[in-house]
């Protein structure tokens, strides 16, 4: 652990976490830890031979991207970053709750997916078609930063919008029936059910996961280009 306190749910959950039987080695948490939906956040768990849908949590491919712009930032006054480029941002990127009016070009989506045998992509994909390049909520952030020389840095920090909590709350709830159904020995008020490695169930929550995480990864490529034009 590497937070010199720990909340009384997170610590809660943490003890949940030591008694899963297919815990892996060890637990680690860092120093943001504070409660989730069963699985701390600011915790890292590894499993044998299951998945946690829960402890992978719904904003599947979380991440961040940084491009260095050749500006510096001592010749852009600061009413143009404010009104121009910010507001420009703005214009450019829904954020928060809001999404794109008009479905976007299927260029910008993940390829090499067979989304006919997913369950929840494919329900999904066209309401994904509005969410792709938009910001989101929560922690997503999209900066202007300077460096040490000088120059400006866009960066931004966002991950798969409603697409990957739809795979993540899907997942979850057919584990939960599983666990239900095996009489599994976790409890199933610690909101930690599992897919076992060789079900198919783990295999499709798996290869739509894959699809979540290159989403992701598109969603982030598509804003950053949208705001360097």
């Amino acid at each position: 652990i590497w937070a010199e306190e720990v909340e009384k749910t997170a610590m809660e959950q943490i003890t949940n976490l030591t008694s899963l039987p297919f815990l892996f080695h060890h637990l680690a948490i860092m120093p943001d830890v504070h409660a989730g939906k069963g699985m701390p956040i600011g915790g890292v768990l590894a499993c044998k031979d299951v998945v946690v849908p829960n402890a992978v949590g719904v904003d599947i491919g979380c991440g961040m991207c940084a491009v260095k712009t050749s500006y510096l930032v001592e010749d852009i006054p600061t009413l143009v970053m404010r009104k121009e480029i910010m507001q420009g941002i703005r214009l450019q990127i829904p954020l928060g709750w809001d999404h794109h009016q008009e479905a976007q070009d299927e260029q910008y989506m993940p390829t090499g997916h067979d989304i006919e045998k997913m369950t929840v992509v494919k329900r999904q994909y066209q309401s994904a078609l509005k969410q792709i390049g938009t910001l989101g909520g929560g922690n997503h952030f999209i900066e202007l930063q300077r460096d040490e020389t000088g120059h400006l840095w866009i960066m931004i920090h966002s991950g798969s919008r409603n697409l990957g909590k739809q795979v993540g709350d899907y997942y979850n709830k057919i584990a939960t029936e599983l666990n239900a159904r095996w009489f599994s020995q976790v409890d199933p008020a610690w909101g930690l059910p599992f897919l076992p490695l060789r079900t198919p169930e783990f295999k499709e929550y798996w290869a739509e996961m894959k699809f979540c995480v290159d989403f992701a990864l598109c969603n982030r490529q598509l804003m950053m280009n949208r705001i360097q034009e």
